[in-house]
């Protein structure tokens, strides 16, 4: 879950934007799919797109590139080159309940 340049309190899970990073190297965020490669603490994320008309053709229509570091067990942050963060907290899969 991500909570944007808020510093270091979050809520929980239920109240922000769930980001998945998949073991595979996919990665998806609401409608948004694509795909992730981690090399020391430099994140890339690719987002993919594909072909109008149902075709199978991946397209790359726009690229991140920032910066990781581990906060806590839980928590990661992300700087872009705009030094902005996002702080992260790992969350169970949606389908399993959330405490209040």
């Amino acid at each position: 879950m991500a909570d944007t340049d808020k510093g270091e309190q979050m809520e929980g899970c239920a109240s922000w934007q769930a980001l998945f990073y998949q073991a595979d190297g996919q990665y998806l965020q609401g409608e948004v799919t694509g795909r992730w490669s981690l090399d020391g603490t430099t994140l890339e994320r690719h987002q993919i797109a594909y072909a109008e008309g149902g075709g199978d053709e991946e397209q790359v229509t726009g690229e991140e590139v920032r910066r990781v570091e581990r906060v806590s067990a839980d928590r990661m942050r992300e700087v872009g080159p705009d030094k902005k963060s996002t702080l992260y907290l790992r969350c169970p899969l949606p389908e399993t309940p959330v405490a209040p």
